[in-house]
């Protein structure tokens, strides 16, 4: 019976991917097939075209390797002096729940204050996507740093002066960490053109949306996604075979709880510039703009509608990923293949561009029976449940490999029957790690751009698609104020993050 049971549990879980994932792109493929446009090859595949997608790369690769050095070295920083500088380091995190097209402002505004024409193109756009993904490299960086066991660090201080031992011991052992982090970087940075569409830079996801919107052919839009495609799925093969050792075994390692205090005046003056670099344009010219607080509360009239259709669907998208990615990673648990084949898909799910997705969801939805939910939130929903649902998988997956396999199998045992492990054991010590989550993805969802403006129905409009809209056309005192609620609601949403990862006591910890 228990073999039976485990057996639908897989089912099910291989039947809500079917459900959610492929059945957008089984739509897409029909369309294309079944669609009558005229092909141009040549306009297809042009110079210009290539042109585009080498930039893009470029761009991306040079954008993910000061992100993770720089992320590197701040979480060196931390790990050298926490007394200093771990709750500043905190505080840099938080940023991670900034939409880009915040940040893009903040810089538009930092120009407008000094009467300096506004920069645009490939300098300012590097600058730009850069400072947005340091949190994120820093974080896991330091999430990498503290996994280190003490006896590499003492070994190696036998031999030279502390921090120098702190250094190359990090250096050593984060080739791997570092490898995986710039790949994941470049994924992330090419396939979020907001901020380069704000600078008037182009990308290849901007030429991908600009064809379909140009044309609305399904073919020519597909196939012009092709070459990107193909180089994404190829980076997200080399991420997985980085990624495999971390997440498929059924026990995790202990991070490392030693103090450390060593005091170094550079290191920490260059720590602390970096932080106001990154702090200091959003603060200053959002927070503490008098123009930006006296909008805010007409924004939030003005742009009622919008608000709400935007925290119907997050939410909507946001709690069926996290059900979702729960019933994944708990399927995980008790199918070491699925495990894999579920990792793999969800690195591959990060890589597809973003237009590609919203291509899909459109395609899906233009068609009987889903056509009847073409001006409802679960179009935006769905969009959003794609693009994020990796992330809610990788993290709840992550919070339940502390449940090692004996432990499961005798858990077996004892009730034959999954929901009560789940009911008795899963949810009451994993509702936190659930929990967050949900916060998590609804944060992305907020900045979510590069589908949503693909998708949302005439007359709709998430707050994403509203900033920047008016970053395009105008209207700065609206854009002000939309983009400061936008920013202390995400703070907020960050600090309850920071607060539940506190209470499980995992992952902050300062002794």
């Amino acid at each position: 019976m228990n073999i039976i049971k485990k057996n639908h549990i897989v089912f099910l879980s291989l039947s809500i991917i079917c459900i959610l994932l492929f059945i957008p792109i089984i739509s897409l493929i029909f369309n294309v097939f079944k669609s009558n446009n005229e092909i141009d090859i040549a306009s297809i595949i042009s110079t210009r075209r290539l042109l585009v997608i080498f930039k893009t790369i470029s761009f991306s690769a040079f954008v993910s390797i000061l992100s993770s050095s720089i992320g590197l070295f701040l979480a060196t920083c931390t790990h050298l002096n926490k007394k200093k500088l771990f709750y500043l380091f905190i505080f840099l995190c938080l940023f991670i729940s900034v939409p880009p097209y915040i940040y893009a402002l903040s810089f538009i505004e930092f120009f407008s204050f000094f009467n300096k024409p506004i920069i645009s193109g490939l300098g300012i756009s590097i600058l730009v996507q850069t400072i947005y993904y340091i949190p994120f490299a820093s974080l896991l960086f330091y999430i990498h740093i503290k996994g280190i066991h003490k006896s590499y660090f003492d070994e190696t201080n036998l031999h030279l002066s502390t921090i120098k031992a702190s250094f190359i011991t990090i250096k050593e052992l984060s080739i791997a960490p570092f490898s995986l982090i710039f790949l994941m970087i470049l994924l992330l940075s090419i396939n979020n053109y907001t901020i380069p569409s704000i600078f008037a830079f182009n990308t290849y996801p901007i030429e991908i949306m600009s064809v379909f919107s140009n044309s609305n052919n399904l073919l020519t839009t597909a196939l012009i996604t092709l070459p990107f495609l193909f180089f994404s799925i190829i980076i997200s093969f080399i991420i997985f075979l980085l990624f495999k050792p971390y997440y498929t075994s059924y026990k995790i390692s202990q991070g490392n709880n030693f103090n450390t205090s060593y005091n170094n005046t550079l290191l920490t003056l260059t720590f602390y510039l970096i932080i106001l670099i990154q702090v200091i344009t959003p603060i200053i010219f959002l927070l503490f703009d008098i123009e930006s607080i006296k909008a805010i509360i007409p924004s939030i009239i003005n742009n009622y509608n919008d608000i709400l259709f935007t925290i119907i669907s997050i939410f909507i998208s946001s709690l069926t990923i996290v059900l979702c990615s729960t019933i994944f990673a708990y399927t995980s648990l008790i199918n070491k293949q699925f495990k894999s084949f579920i990792i793999l898909l969800s690195i591959i799910l990060l890589t597809i561009p973003s237009s590609f997705v919203g291509i899909a969801i459109i395609s899906m939805y233009n068609n009987l029976p889903f056509d009847i939910l073409f001006y409802s939130p679960l179009l935006t929903s769905h969009t959003l449940l794609i693009r994020f649902i990796p992330i809610s998988f990788l993290i709840i997956i992550s919070d339940f490999n502390k449940y090692s396999k004996e432990y499961f199998d005798i858990s077996i045992i004892n009730t034959n029957s999954h929901l009560k492990i789940f009911k008795k054991v899963i949810l009451p010590n994993s509702y936190k790690s659930l929990l967050y989550s949900f916060i998590v993805v609804s944060i992305l969802a907020v900045g979510e751009l590069g589908a949503s403006i693909m998708i949302v129905p005439p007359g709709k409009s998430t707050l994403a698609i509203t900033i920047y809209s008016y970053l395009h056309y105008g209207s700065s005192n609206s854009v002000k104020g939309l983009s400061l609620f936008v920013f202390i609601s995400c703070i907020i949403f960050a600090l309850l993050v920071l607060i539940i990862i506190k209470k499980k006591g995992e992952t902050i910890n300062y002794e």
